[in-house]
């Protein structure tokens, strides 16, 4: 349901790898800023026709890059899409795994 709607995908800095979501917590997230709840989708026969620009900022071990700072590589990113996209919204969902 999201495929349509993902506009982009980069990994920033590029060592993290491809940019995909390698845990399912960009998914979920990505779900709930195009859908909310998709059951009330399917009853207003109505899907949000938002395109997201995606980026991973963590690897696949849910860790930041060793060798960049985290507001670097956040700059680097917002940045970036600004940039090439003209975006001007941006989510952030992080946690702390302990």
């Amino acid at each position: 349901m999201l495929g349509a709607a993902i506009g982009d995908t980069v990994a920033i800095p590029a060592s993290l790898g491809t940019g995909l979501d390698d845990n399912g917590h960009g998914t979920r997230v990505a779900g709930i800023a195009l859908y909310g709840n998709v059951q009330d989708c399917i009853k207003i026969e109505f899907f949000s026709t938002v395109f997201l620009i995606w980026r991973t900022i963590t690897n696949a071990q849910n860790r930041f890059d060793d060798h960049h700072l985290i507001v670097k590589q956040m700059d680097e990113a917002i940045r970036y899409f600004h940039k090439n996209y003209g975006c001007r919204i941006f989510n952030i969902s992080l946690g702390d795994p302990n």
